[in-house]
């Protein structure tokens, strides 16, 4: 969706618009074109841009940054506003498109050991803490610590659950 040769984000084949505002897409695009050829860059990304579109639909983490980049996007692109939508919701994939694509290489090379979500000891694992300080220095914020339910809790319970179901002998 993203042309860094023109400088466009197309919403649809009528609709572009102008990223010149936004330069932090164009790097994010070249690794987004480095991460399609992980074996697990479809499921990372699919997961990337649901906890991303959930932290931005509920205006946590990094909601003061993507609404400066929406300012930017918005007052370079006068012409191009949507038509009974509002910018917020118009342009979310394009604003939090640099996060995903960052979220998404995390998510595709993170292994987590399967204890790492069983509850045996009283703080978190330390293969999440570390993955969790990883991710924030990768988003560039300080600390990442999403609430409880987060899609990103979601995503460690999912990514550590067993592969291979056992089924109960019969007798």
């Amino acid at each position: 969706m993203l042309c860094p040769l023109h400088r466009h984000w197309s919403l649809d084949p009528d609709h572009h618009l102008t990223t010149v505002a936004l330069p932090e897409l164009h790097p994010a695009h070249r690794e987004h074109q480095y991460l399609v050829r992980h074996p697990r860059a479809g499921d990372a990304t699919t997961w990337a841009r649901a906890i991303t579109t959930r932290w931005y639909d509920q205006q946590s983490i990094l909601a003061t940054r993507w609404q400066h980049r929406l300012k930017r996007l918005a007052g370079s692109n006068p012409h191009a506003a949507p038509a009974g939508k509002s910018w917020a919701l118009h342009a979310r994939a394009l604003i939090t498109y640099p996060e995903t694509i960052v979220l998404a290489r995390t998510l595709a090379t993170t292994r987590l050991p399967q204890q790492s979500r069983q509850g045996t000891s009283p703080g978190p694992h330390p293969a999440i803490t570390a993955l969790c300080r990883t991710t924030a220095h990768r988003l560039g914020i300080a600390r990442l610590t999403p609430p409880p339910g987060d899609l990103w809790w979601t995503w460690i319970h999912h990514t550590t659950t067993p592969t291979t179901k056992h089924r109960p002998r019969a007798t």
